[in-house]
């Protein structure tokens, strides 16, 4: 439930919106303690798989909840 992840990913770093068909967050990995309004860590809607384009963190939905944890 991509409502759940986009709930649960706003609490956990203040970011997190839809663009088309995909969900924006900050990564955790390079933006632990960013202060932007903007991310680059891109979670597909079509597919459990998520990108950041700043430090090429990447892989399934459940490893990004991993490293939210």
């Amino acid at each position: 439930d991509f409502d759940k992840l986009l709930f649960d990913l706003k609490n956990k770093n203040g970011l997190c919106y839809y663009r088309g068909n995909e969900l924006i967050t900050k990564c955790p990995l390079c933006e632990t303690n960013s202060i932007k309004n903007h991310g680059h860590l891109y979670i597909s809607l079509d597919n459990p798989v998520f990108n950041c384009f700043r430090c090429d963190n990447k892989g399934t939905i459940f490893l990004l909840l991993k490293q939210f944890n």
